[in-house]
């Protein structure tokens, strides 16, 4: 259901012919709806094409969540059968919703990846794509596993595993609340969210703290009523971006004893926009301010 453009194997040709070290190639994409009309001009913005050194793939990805779109991906075969022996014609046809991800991982462990910036395929969304009746946790957490388990067969990853794990904890806590459905604050919940947030102390040292990572569950622990003691983020901290100071504004709300909502006049009922774990702190905070929640909308099924 998705379009090439019609240069897109010869432009595609083209670079791994001038760059033949390269074993793994992906392009920009357009997305396209049901009818075929444009949605988004591109997936990326950003006009650079991109290359990955042999083993540098996985620590962007980890920190940028930069996948290369699976439709458009043209690798080298012998790269294939090295990398996924028992992936050939379906030997082990075991379903891996992070599949694609970690192919490309084990790739880049062989050598050099690259991305084209000019969107040469239009990807087509539509209501029944599997990653939208899906819940999206589940994918991360099984590739954070997997590199949990290779952290001996491949040194590269040993230096990442604090942003793997405090990754692996905010997903976690993402999977559990999405399983939980309409978040009755049970004790059970509570109990899970301290574990996490435990756990997440006790792997990953302050001087790996990730903001991105780390905050969202100071968050939840906040709105349980769990006191926690947040560090000091630099407000001349040049590479925060805009989601990560919000965040740091909401914990501190918090901590005060406000809501997000205690400086909203006239406000009674509030619809929220989108999913996951920043729609589930909506919610919870929303209910402390005594606001109704008139649902959650979304484009996934799930």
């Amino acid at each position: 259901d998705d379009i090439m453009e019609p240069d897109m194997i010869e432009k595609m040709m083209a670079y791994m012919e001038v760059n033949p070290e390269t074993i793994c190639l992906s392009t920009n994409v357009s997305l396209i709806d049901v009818q075929g009309d444009v949605l988004q001009k591109q997936l990326y913005p950003d006009h650079t094409n991109r290359s990955f050194p042999m083993g540098t793939y996985i620590k962007t990805y980890l920190k940028e969540k930069f996948w290369f779109p699976t439709p458009t991906l043209m690798y080298k075969r012998d790269a294939y059968i090295a990398t996924q022996p028992k992936n050939v014609r379906m030997v082990n046809p075991i379903y891996f919703p992070s599949g694609d991800i970690w192919s490309v991982f084990q790739f880049n462990l062989r050598g050099p990846i690259a991305f084209l910036a000019e969107p040469l395929l239009r990807y087509r969304q539509h209501p029944n794509q599997e990653s939208r009746s899906v819940n999206q946790s589940k994918p991360m957490l099984q590739l954070l596993d997997l590199l949990l388990k290779s952290k001996r067969k491949h040194p590269l990853v040993k230096p990442l595993l604090p942003q793997v794990y405090a990754l692996r904890s905010k997903y976690k806590l993402q999977d559990i609340l999405f399983e939980a459905g309409s978040i009755g604050l049970t004790q059970k919940l509570r109990r899970q969210v301290i574990a996490i947030y435990k756990n997440c102390v006790v792997n990953i040292p302050k001087s790996h703290l990730s903001i991105d990572e780390l905050l969202p569950i100071q968050i939840m622990m906040l709105l349980l009523g769990q006191d926690v003691s947040l560090p000091s983020y630099d407000d001349s901290l040049m590479n925060k971006t805009q989601s990560e100071s919000s965040y740091i504004q909401w914990a501190s709300n918090l901590r005060s004893g406000d809501s997000l909502f205690t400086h909203i006049a006239n406000t009674h009922t509030i619809a929220i926009f989108g999913s996951m774990l920043t729609a589930h702190f909506l919610l919870l905070d929303a209910w402390r301010a005594g606001l109704e929640v008139a649902g959650i909308y979304d484009s996934s099924k799930a």
